[in-house]
């Protein structure tokens, strides 16, 4: 897993309980950095503790190698496991350098992190890497882009010739901490809570948190919205199968829903200037996904903090720049550009707000083509086991066991923020 909300490389050793899969053997390998166990635990409450070592890794299909830290896992807890072999082989954390673990070995003068390796080595001319992660239905191929080579992974809003990135600026550098300024639902802007990112609550971009999640109060204005919008066939809802898709995490392989009546999220972020805001849409076929089986997903949830958690319903709908040596998080447009303008289908959209609260630019496409299926739903059909989703691409759906209609995976998530 690649997770912007930890910074340390971890691998599993050949001993790790829980674990079936490649791994790092520290018998035949070289002396550890400190005989001092050290560990860490997620927010979902796995934990692990381990050795960190100094060898050569490699990225970009082994172009980029250079010596870098990272720990070996000896121990983890097992339910849940931080890794298992299938879902993941290991985590590879690139968020700032001051929540790494290896900042705590004794004497250890860095570099800290697997990018700053890649950084002071030369490897990579810039200290940022970008995401085009698409959903697992798309015709756009998932990237990686270390250092900001290709600028050929994003695409120009409509109307325009140029590609262009906007910058957030991160008010915290441990995680990719934001400050939302705005929320808006369709055309109107939702009251924010009293206590709106306070007391230790943050909006933070987080490649392994696998939707996107707001404060309950937020959440419960958008369900409300959802289910008024008829946008649902009436035997559907009159069922309890939409309560199912909402609040349940059910996915259904036919979902008889008209996606253009459905309603368009937008949030305003401060812009890295501080004067300006960026603004980004997320379209009802953004937070609706489908995935490479078939089966959708409806991909917001809630959280009890008052702030937002960008998960990868964010990272799948637009292209995300993480830029730790600037300390700001890009966006642009970034999967099926072209397709969803020739059909006239709204995509998730950038725009740079003016001090005067002027907007650059319209909403993206019309809403004509987006009913694209409206077919009823069948029996339920139980599944025996919840699983956690990922995506596809880098974060796309996994699909597993398949039903006549309708597969019944809750709809658990990843949370790799990390706490210590």
């Amino acid at each position: 897993m690649l997770d912007s909300g930890s910074s340390d490389l971890l691998i599993p050793g050949s001993t790790l309980p829980g674990y079936s899969g490649p791994s790092y053997d520290i018998t035949a390998n070289k002396t550890a950095l400190s005989q001092t166990p050290i560990g860490g635990q997620f927010a979902d409450s796995s934990s692990w503790s381990g050795l960190f070592f100094m060898d050569t890794v490699a990225v970009e299909e082994g172009q980029l190698g250079v010596e870098s830290p990272f720990a070996v896992m000896m121990e983890q807890t097992v339910d849940p496991a931080v890794t298992d072999g299938s879902m993941s082989q290991g985590l590879l954390g690139i968020a700032f350098d001051s929540l790494a673990r290896s900042k705590s070995i004794q004497y250890f003068q860095g570099p800290f992190t697997l990018l700053s390796s890649l950084v002071t080595s030369n490897a990579l001319s810039k200290d940022m890497l970008a995401f085009r992660a698409c959903p697992a239905d798309s015709n756009t191929p998932s990237l990686i882009d270390w250092g900001i080579t290709d600028a050929s992974l994003t695409c120009p809003m409509p109307g325009t010739t140029d590609a262009v990135v906007l910058w957030t600026r991160v008010i915290s550098k441990s995680f990719y901490q934001v400050n939302v300024t705005r929320i808006l639902l369709n055309n109107t802007e939702l009251r924010l809570p009293p206590t709106w990112q306070q007391n230790e609550s943050h909006s933070i971009f987080d490649s392994c948190t696998t939707i996107l999640q707001l404060p309950r109060s937020l959440f419960a204005t958008l369900l409300t919205a959802i289910r008024q919008s008829n946008a649902f066939a009436s035997s559907f809802v009159a069922s309890g199968q939409l309560d199912l898709f909402l609040q349940r995490g059910f996915g259904f392989q036919h979902l008889p829903v008209d996606l253009h009546k459905l309603p368009t999220l937008t949030f305003e972020l401060e812009s890295a200037d501080g004067v300006r805001g960026v603004r980004f849409s997320l379209p009802p076929d953004t937070y609706i996904q489908r995935t490479a089986g078939g089966v959708t997903y409806f991909t917001v949830g809630s959280l009890d903090a008052q702030g937002v958690m960008f998960g990868a319903t964010v990272f799948d709908a637009l292209y995300v720049v993480l830029d730790r040596g600037g300390g700001r998080v890009g966006l642009a447009p970034g999967c099926d550009c072209d397709e969803k303008i020739a059909r006239g289908v709204p995509f998730a959209g950038v725009w740079l707000v003016e001090g005067d609260g002027s907007v650059a630019g319209d909403e993206v496409g019309s809403q004509e083509n987006v009913n694209e299926e409206i077919v009823m739903a069948d029996a339920l059909v139980t599944s025996p086991s919840p699983t956690q989703v990922h995506g596809g691409g880098l974060f796309g759906f996994l699909s597993g066991a398949t039903g006549t209609s309708m597969q019944v995976w809750l709809l658990s998530f990843v949370l790799c923020l990390l706490f210590y």
